[in-house]
């Protein structure tokens, strides 16, 4: 048989992990490729060209990735697992050959492959392959698109679009005279609960992420705005995220907003699409009422989106006198993600590194969202609920609680992820998954993620014939998280020793981004972008 070409996209990054969202390059590292898991028996490899390497051992090149490389000659059995590990190190790394070298061999010894699209005969695929449309160069390329596009929604703006944050405590204008806009329901005289942000009464300026919310405090209630409770979270203290967004005008470099509550507040800035820090920021000053200016290089037009968490009360944005702000287009595609507390976060978000955990605007959801193209997300995450599990209270509350709601907002994507809370009743998570998926055939692209945590294969299994029963599509990050450790007792079987806290349940910030990667990676392979 043939030697197969390794490793696969997603094996070929090296890097060494400083703490757990700070992963370094290893540009020049050497390292050996052996066929055992123990890493004691050398590989038989080949360049590309088919010249020998010496002592399997590779080089990292300039972008930090393994080269290419022929893995040994099975004889009858095509051998598609080997096993990395750095010189002088002792940690060994399982990589795989390239899934189109994988593919090919299949595609030569019987007459069709399965692809995402279905069954391709032979022949169509010999035609495939001349029209370099899934070919070895080819499929490297897109692989790589994908990870740089993964990676870009992590790029800061540019330099004119990053302001200077300045906190400041109380609610006094340091703008002489401020143009001042309140959300449509603040400094009304009554409070308001259950408010959409868009109609009755009609939003003029600002544009809310989907979800409820409400008005609280001050003499009449009315005081500022927060998110209402999700369906089913009261238990769990589950509020819509307080995320809106605004357009400046030509003449604006200066925006000051006014918050009450969420001590200390805590906030994550986008401008013109882009994040202003990879991680949300917390306010330098104590107390309820405080202050967050954004100063500018200079004027011009920008969006920006703040990222607020439910209990962060918005009370007003006030801009320099003879300057407007106006509001954005309607989003085009509308992301929805339904979860438990892997979508909602678990942990403060700014615990210190490396048992950090994540808040809902850091977890894998967001983050994945964008990778999507969302205009705008529907974060249905609540703690302790799954397909199956979940009370608020005495009363039931699984994914399913919350459908009604994300029909309503009619979303173009729904993604929802597997839970370890449903266990292992895999008859029950199964039909629980059809069920859920029954609420939603409006809804075109649904990405069902299976359930992460190693120990989980049947609900994983189950997940999977659930979606797949209810003809959708299943995305398999079953197990990801691997070994027994986490950060704070690592156990050096498996990459849980860096990416899950220390509860042994709940992904670290670096562990969310590694989930949302993964996740897009093989969402773009399933749609067939790469």
């Amino acid at each position: 048989m043939a030697r197969l070409i390794f490793p696969n996209a997603e094996d070929r990054l090296v890097y060494t992990i400083e703490s757990a969202s700070d992963f370094r390059p290893k540009v020049g590292a050497k390292v050996r490729i052996y066929t055992d898991a123990a890493g004691t028996l050398l590989a038989n490899i080949l360049t590309t060209a088919g010249v020998a390497i010496a002592n399997a051992e590779l080089t990292v090149d300039g972008n930090s990735l393994l080269p290419l490389f022929q893995g040994p000659d099975g004889g009858a059995t095509n051998i598609d697992t080997l096993y990395a590990k750095g010189v002088g190190g002792t940690t060994v790394t399982t990589i795989y050959a390239n899934v189109d070298s994988r593919l090919d061999i299949v595609s030569a010894s019987i007459d069709g492959v399965i692809t995402g699209s279905g069954f391709v005969t032979q022949t169509q695929r010999t035609a495939d392959l001349a029209l370099n449309t899934n070919n070895l160069a080819f499929k490297i390329d897109a692989d790589d698109w994908a990870n740089t596009h993964a990676r870009s929604v992590y790029d800061l703006p540019s330099a004119e679009d990053v302001p200077v944050m300045t906190w400041a405590a109380g609610q006094t204008s340091a703008i002489a005279t401020p143009v001042t806009y309140k959300p449509a329901i603040v400094g009304t005289g009554v409070a308001v609960t259950g408010w959409d942000g868009e109609t009755t009464p009609t939003e003029p300026v600002f544009r809310f992420f989907p979800g409820l919310f409400r008005t609280l405090n001050g003499g009449s209630g009315d005081l500022a705005l927060v998110g209402d409770t999700k369906p089913g979270g009261a238990t769990q203290a589950a509020k819509w995220p307080l995320v809106f967004s605004f357009n400046t005008d030509a003449a604006n470099s200066i925006v000051e907003f006014s918050f009450f509550g969420g001590s200390p507040a805590q906030v994550h800035v986008e401008v013109n699409g882009r994040f202003v820090h990879k991680r949300t920021q917390r306010s330098s000053v104590t107390g309820s009422a405080v202050l967050l200016t954004l100063t500018f290089p200079f004027a011009k037009v920008r969006t920006i989106r703040v990222w607020g968490d439910g209990s962060l009360g918005l009370i007003a944005v006030r801009i320099p006198t003879g300057q407007t702000l106006t509001k954005p287009a309607a989003p085009t595609r509308r992301v929805a993600v339904v979860g438990d507390s892997f979508v909602n976060g678990a942990g403060a978000g700014f615990e210190a590194a490396p048992n950090d955990g994540t808040n809902n605007r850091e977890s894998f959801a967001p983050q994945l969202g964008r990778m999507l193209g969302a205009g705008d997300m529907l974060l249905a995450g609540i703690g302790g609920t799954g397909f199956v599990a979940g009370m608020d209270g005495a009363t039931p509350n699984p994914y399913s609680t919350r459908s009604a709601f994300i029909t309503s907002k009619t979303p173009q994507v729904l993604i929802v992820n597997g839970s370890i809370n449903d266990g292992t009743a895999t008859g029950t998570i199964q039909a629980a998954v059809e069920a859920f998926l029954a609420n939603h055939t409006a809804v075109s692209e649904i990405y069902v993620l299976g359930t992460m945590l190693s120990g989980y294969n049947a609900n994983n299994e189950a997940v999977k014939a659930g979606t797949l029963a209810a003809g959708r599509t299943f995305i398999d990050v079953g197990g990801i998280f691997t070994g027994t450790g986490n950060v704070i007792s690592q156990a050096g079987n498996g990459n849980r020793d860096v990416l899950l806290r220390s509860d042994n349940s709940h992904p670290t910030f670096g562990g969310h981004e590694f989930i949302a990667r993964t996740a897009f990676a093989l969402i773009a392979r399933a749609r067939g972008i790469v």
